[in-house]
């Protein structure tokens, strides 16, 4: 996720903001959080924050400040990648705990099952269960 300072510095640079100016600027703006909540359903997973992942599009809304329909697909699509990203971080930070975790801490420091789990658990070293 985007860090709480950069996350402010997006509100105040948003609120310098005059907001929309043309008619289609404004059509375009009154749909937001209509197609904010659309885009959060399809993408985010239940066991993640849909206030989170709108939170994060609403910062890059309020820091690229999109007019055009062009420029907002723009802007969803850049938020939608950033989330995955999180997510395969998430993912991968999970897996190799699982996997560090199989591993007997007695025999190998951290760093060694660090090692051993992000290039595939080998089973001759897991504990047996």
């Amino acid at each position: 996720m985007r860090s709480p300072k950069q996350i402010q510095a997006s509100r105040i640079n948003g609120a310098l903001s005059k907001g929309p100016i043309t008619p289609q600027g404004k059509a375009i703006s009154s749909q937001n959080a209509l197609r904010a909540g659309l885009l959060a359903r399809t993408i985010v997973l239940e066991s993640e924050s849909t206030e989170r992942f709108i939170a994060l599009l609403e910062s890059y809304i309020m820091e690229f400040q999109p007019v055009t329909a062009s420029e907002i697909s723009m802007v969803e699509a850049m938020t939608v990648a950033k989330w995955r990203q999180f997510r395969v971080w998430a993912v991968q930070k999970s897996s190799v705990e699982r996997d560090m975790a199989a591993l007997d801490p007695q025999r190998h420091r951290a760093s060694i099952r660090a090692g051993f789990a992000m290039r595939g658990l080998p089973k001759a070293l897991a504990h047996p269960n």
